[in-house]
Parts: structure tokens; C-alpha cells; sequence
């Protein structure tokens, strides 16, 4: 069949979107081909870092989305994603450009965004679990690092902390070298974790890199991963909100909370750029 392909990036975390209202195709399907939309097949396909699929909305729900990562694998969420997903929710008439805020299904929870003259606002509901110091044993050394489940769950590492730098800078470290130990680590197995690495610039910046469970590999960005090192880092005293996060790909995102005294977090702000950056027209077998 005949499939239109939307390529897009948010802060640099670059995917492949589709819009599913006139196919209909499934869950299952979109799961086992989404290597090959990812540009891990044959096709002459740009490889991307996620699969986003957009279906079509109801009385509560401006859309509704799935998110896969290029192995299949779903049941994250994934922050750039919707925010993208929103952004392109809005390009293809899913809803009027007056309606704010937008409400939508992905990753089994309701999500809400914002517009921000050019940038998405997402807002995320308080995080599922914070742990700001916890310890992991590797190669008979002790790594300080963070622990954040925000509907994906990261660890995360001051890289000044990090006792394998071997005199490297954070935008110079060989993160292949060492990021899948920690992904696929017994503490968190079976599922294993996100892996950040972050340097506090100030204390409203973070330089973050981040390697991806499910893209097994380094991103541009990733909204996940900014959210919970800005989480650990301002639990350690190193930074404050709102913060700024410049990822991989230099585009920044931002991060903000709202907090009550009596009822702690609140909800979580990610917010960025998001822009459609081409498109592509394929005959697949699905």
C-alpha cells in the first residue's frame, strides 16, 4: 500500500509521523514495521529516532497517538514525540488552530499542550517515582546518580561525578562505550533504563547527552531525559527551575514545575521547538 511519511524534529529528536485516520492500521501492524518506517529496512528511508502515529479524536480527546521506538517496543512515553505530534496534529487539521489547550492519548495516559508562538508546551502529570541519590556498582566502581520515572524512566549521572571520563570533556566522552552497561544493567532489568549524562553550565542551564533504550544509541535530544535531569539536578541543589537543557543537537529545551507546598509536584513542563522537516511518499507491504 501507498503510505505518506512526515519527518519532523523536536529539539533535534528527529521522527517519522503518520497520519492514521485514512489507513487504519494497527497497533500490532505499526509495532513490526516500525524499523523499517525508522529507516532500518531496504527503503531509501532517512532513519529516525521514533514512530508516531496519529489517529483520529473523540469527545475527549483531540487525538490519539502511539508512540514506538525503532525496535517496536511502546509502552514509554516519549516527551519530544507529543510535542510533535501536536505540532503536527495542528498542521493536519486535527483540530482548529484556536483550541488551547490540546488534549490527547499517548503511551496509555491523557496528556495536555500548549502553543508557544513557535514552540509546544507539554505538560506532564507529577512524576511516578523521583530518586535523587542512589548508587550503582560497576565494573567494582560506585556511579552517584539520579533515578526519575516520568512515564519513561531514566538514570541519571552528574558526568563530573562519573568515575569513567578518562580526562574527557561531556561533549567529547565516548558515550557507546559505557551507556549500554548502565542500559541494560541488572538493577534495572528486565525492561533496563535511559541512560543521561549532564554537566550544570549554571543555575539555569544544563548540557545534557542522552542514550535511548529502544533506539540503542545516542539522540539529539530527548524530553524524558531533559525533564529528569532537570529534576535531579535542582533535588541536588545544582540548579533551579525554570531551567534551560541544551541537549545534543544545541536546540534547548525548557523545563518548569509547578509545585505545591502540600501537595509537592504538581505537574512538569517540557517545552520546545517542533517543525516538519520533509516528507515522503512509499509503497510498503504491511
Amino acid at each position: 500500500m501507498e503510505i505518506k511519511l512526515t519527518f519532523m524534529s523536536g529539539a533535534g529528536n528527529i521522527f517519522t509521523v503518520i497520519d492514521n485516520r485514512t489507513y487504519k492500521i494497527s497497533k500490532e501492524v505499526f509495532g513490526k514495521a516500525a524499523s523499517i518506517l525508522c529507516g532500518g529496512g531496504d527503503l531509501p528511508l532517512p532513519k529516525t529516532e521514533g514512530l508516531i502515529i496519529l489517529n483520529k479524536g473523540n469527545d475527549k480527546y483531540h487525538f490519539i497517538s502511539e508512540f514506538f521506538n525503532p525496535d517496536g517496543s511502546n509502552s514509554a512515553m516519549c516527551g519530544n514525540g507529543g510535542r510533535c505530534a501536536v505540532w503536527f496534529a495542528l498542521y493536519e487539521h486535527f483540530f482548529e488552530a484556536q483550541n488551547n489547550p490540546i488534549k490527547f492519548w499517548m503511551a496509555n495516559s491523557e496528556y495536555s499542550a500548549e502553543f508557544n508562538k513557535d514552540m509546544v508546551r507539554l505538560k506532564f502529570p507529577s512524576p511516578i517515582e523521583i530518586k535523587s541519590k542512589i548508587e550503582v556498582t560497576l565494573n567494582n566502581k560506585i556511579i552517584k546518580a539520579g533515578y526519575v520515572d516520568v512515564g519513561a524512566d531514566h538514570l541519571v549521572i552528574n558526568f563530573d561525578d562519573f568515575p569513567f571520563t578518562e580526562n574527557h570533556e561531556l561533549e567529547d566522552f565516548d558515550i557507546l562505550s559505557i551507556a549500554p552497561k548502565l542500559r541494560y544493567h541488572p538493577n534495572f532489568m528486565p525492561a533496563g533504563v535511559n541512560v543521561n549524562f549532564y554537566k550544570v553550565a549554571n543555575e539555569n542551564t544544563i548540557l545534557l547527552r542522552t542514550y535511548e533504550r529502544g533506539v540503542e544509541g545516542e539522540t539529539g535530544a530527548c524530553g524524558t531525559g531533559a525533564i529528569s535531569t532537570a529534576l535531579v539536578s535542582a533535588y541536588n541543589d545544582e540548579t533551579g527551575f525554570p531551567v534551560k537543557i541544551i541537549p545534543t543537537s544545541g536546540i534547548p529545551l525548557y523545563v518548569d514545575v509547578n509545585y505545591n507546598i502540600s501537595a509537592g509536584i504538581e505537574f512538569v513542563t517540557l517545552e520546545g521547538s517542533a517543525e516538519i522537516t520533509g516528507s515522503q511518499t512509499i509503497q510498503i507491504e504491511l
